[in-house]
């Protein structure tokens, strides 16, 4: 008989059939190599129970659905033609995977939440020059900073827009939104969309209030969205900024609602833009005079510029923020000698026009605090330059595109265009990731998702079994079960729009912008200094289903030959 905690691990095992090394972490002992153990799955649970859940299909922030043709691999185990034996088989997985016992288990961490991953292949010892963008890169914010900015567009649209006087008892809720959202300004309705441009139904919301599938497929004629659709009538609202934004269209199309005040929901976001734009302009003397209360103390950052710059590399900052703006939270977050870090300093560039447009640079006047006129025919290190563009920065540093890491926060404005086109390495900061890899390694979520995974191979596997022979009452239980955990997996990261990298069976739209543009992505700009200054950033090869033959080998995980 094993062990209490041997007898875990196998079950766990069984069910994920995971990478397994002779001394892992789920704590078998060295003796139990990795095909005795394959054997007692078969043995002792039995091989349709062995087989339930094959790996590559799981999904990380939404539920995943399972997917491909793997699962049935495990065909030959089961009796397709007798739908009592699947029956059983989902009774005793039922049994297995909730059972309390299992919570004893240590769920296994692969990766830490301050990891970097990476899309594509980056060479660190081939980077000479890594830029940065300012917000929400360089400067973390605490959450204060988005209840300022919705507070002071909310008034602004009051005071200066003649907003309804109750607009401004409407206070912001920091739990609604997600980053990746989209806002519909033909309808007003705020939504996910996965990564084939599908809406995920549950997360339709007119207001504050969710719109029920059947409207949102009858207004839309189906889940899907179209190209034409997508950019001439829906907004991406990517970026932390935005995040005020979204709940501030939410409630102010809530009250209009509840007040049976009727306005199109095109106007509504014009002036909501316009006034979260002119929050932007009034936050700023307010963070510049208390930058302790808005900023993160962090001196991990110094620590990342001193590790790249002696590993010698060239630094720079790109930003859109004025400069007397950056100078104050630079020197809160760096000293007053900040501007020697980086060999190029670029303000109020107007991305993402700066890689586009033709705009010239001014040279900023620190006496005067202001732009000067002369036109700038070369870019010097410890000046400060404000507008300008990609191909005279190009051509003024004699840099090459294909030697620049960029690292920013917003896929449109800091990565899309110098990625596609000009060929700079991008890093995008997500701040929320933290949040979310810690989320995804607790006990609660992964039993959860062994269970969808599992259901969802179940119910795929009924789909063999002819018509005749089938119970569908008892198949339509397992979908509603299936859904019911779903949404559950889907309420663990926020319960109006789940994960911002994944929809029920795929990722999210927001992820996909993710693949598409950035090489790398991390929670913290610092988050550099786990690894070495020429680390080669390699991307984890991912799978199409008829390609998953190496980890879904039935003797072995990775086996070569017969």
């Amino acid at each position: 008989m094993l062990p209490l905690s041997a007898r875990i691990a196998l079950h766990r095992f069984c069910a994920m059939k995971l990478p397994l090394a002779r001394n892992s972490s789920f704590g078998l002992a060295g003796g139990y190599g990795l095909h005795r153990i394959r054997g007692l799955c078969a043995t002792t649970l039995g091989a349709k129970v062995a087989c339930a859940v094959s790996p590559g299909s799981g999904g990380g922030g939404g539920g995943g659905g399972g997917g491909g043709a793997n699962g049935d691999m495990c065909n030959e185990f089961l009796d397709l033609s007798n739908f009592q034996d699947l029956k059983r088989h989902f009774e005793e997985e039922r049994a297995r995977i909730l059972e309390p016992q299992l919570e004893d288990f240590a769920v296994p961490r692969s990766y830490s939440p301050r990891s970097i991953f990476a899309t594509n292949n980056v060479a660190l010892r081939y980077i000479k020059h890594v830029g940065f963008d300012y917000d929400y890169t360089i400067a973390q914010y605490r959450p204060e900073l988005q209840c300022l900015i919705y507070d002071l567009a909310r008034d602004h649209l009051v005071s200066t827009m003649q907003y309804p006087d109750g607009v401004k008892d409407v206070p912001y809720d920091e739990d609604f939104a997600i980053r990746g959202l989209h806002y519909d300004t033909s309808n007003g309705l705020l939504m996910k969309l996965d990564s084939f441009r599908n809406i995920q139904l549950d997360t339709v919301h007119r207001g504050r209030r969710p719109v029920a599938a059947a409207e949102v497929v009858a207004e839309y004629r189906g889940t899907h969205i179209s190209h034409n659709l997508m950019h001439n009538r829906l907004v991406a609202l990517t970026d932390l900024f935005s995040m005020p934004q979204a709940c501030l269209l939410a409630n102010v199309m809530q009250y209009f609602g509840d007040n049976e005040i009727h306005a199109h929901a095109r106007f509504l976001f014009d002036d909501v833009n316009q006034a979260v734009s002119q929050a932007h302009a009034l936050l700023r003397p307010i963070v510049m005079e208390e930058p302790a209360k808005y900023l993160d103390s962090n001196p991990k950052i110094a620590e990342t510029f001193d590790m790249l710059r002696s590993a010698g590399k060239s630094l720079f900052l790109l930003t859109n923020s004025p400069f007397d703006f950056v100078q104050v939270g630079m020197q809160h977050l760096l000293g007053p000698s900040w501007r020697s870090i980086f060999d190029l300093v670029i303000v109020d560039a107007r991305k993402p026009s700066f890689f586009s447009a033709d705009r010239p640079f001014k040279q900023y006047d620190l006496a005067r605090g202001r732009p000067m006129w002369k036109e700038v025919q070369s870019l010097s290190s410890g000046q400060i330059y404000a507008h300008g563009n990609v191909d005279d920065m190009i051509r003024m540093t004699g840099w090459d595109s294909s030697d620049i890491l960029y690292f920013g926060d917003h896929i449109s404005a800091d990565l899309s265009v110098p990625s596609r086109s000009h060929g700079w390495r991008t890093g995008l900061i997500i701040h929320e990731l933290e949040e979310v890899i810690e989320l995804t390694h607790s006990k609660e979520f992964h039993l959860r998702l062994v269970w969808q995974l599992t259901l969802q191979r179940i119910i795929r596997k009924a789909q063999h079994i002819p018509d005749d022979r089938k119970d569908v009452a008892t198949i339509k239980v397992w979908k509603k079960e299936r859904d019911n955990n779903n949404r559950a997996l889907k309420s663990m990261f926020n319960r109006h729009f789940g994960s911002p990298f994944r929809t029920y069976h795929v990722p999210s739209y927001f992820a996909s912008q993710i693949f598409r543009f950035a090489d790398l992505y991390t929670s913290r700009l610092e988050n550099i200094l786990n690894y070495p200054p020429n680390y080669h950033f390699y991307p984890q090869r991912s799978f199409m289903p008829h390609e998953d033959v190496v980890r879904r080998h039935p003797d072995s995980t990775y086996k070569i030959g017969k």
